[in-house]
C-alpha cells in the first residue's frame, strides 16, 4: 500500500526525507491536478492532503472522504500552523473519518 501527499512544499519536502512521495501545490488547479495524479498510483492506500490546500479544494476532498473507501484521505497540519490541544486517537478518528468509536 502506497502513501502519496499533495500541499504545502515544506510538508512534501519532510515526508519526501522518508519515502513518501508527493506534490507541492500553492494553487487550488495545482491541487486538482495533484489529486488525479495520486488517484492514479496503484495500490494507494493513503492520501495525505495539508489543511491549506484542503480548504482551497474542499469539495473534492469531501467527494473523496464521501465516496471512495481507498484510499483514506487525511488532512494533516500545514508548517507553521498552531496545533491544536492534543485529541485523543477517537476523536481524530471522528474528525477524519466522520465515525464515532
Amino acid at each position: 500500500m502506497k502513501t502519496f501527499v499533495i500541499g504545502h512544499s515544506e510538508a512534501v519536502l519532510g515526508f519526501a526525507l522518508i519515502g513518501i512521495s508527493g506534490q507541492a501545490t500553492q494553487t487550488a488547479a495545482e491541487a486538482r491536478e495533484a489529486i488525479q495524479q495520486a488517484l492514479r498510483i496503484e495500490d494507494l492506500g493513503i492520501l495525505m492532503i495539508t489543511e491549506n490546500v484542503a480548504q482551497q479544494i474542499g469539495s473534492e476532498v469531501d467527494d473523496l472522504k464521501i465516496h471512495r473507501n481507498v484510499p483514506l484521505v487525511i488532512e494533516i497540519p500545514a508548517p507553521g500552523r498552531e496545533l491544536e490541544p492534543r485529541q485523543s486517537l477517537s476523536e481524530v478518528i471522528q474528525k477524519t473519518v466522520g465515525l464515532k468509536i
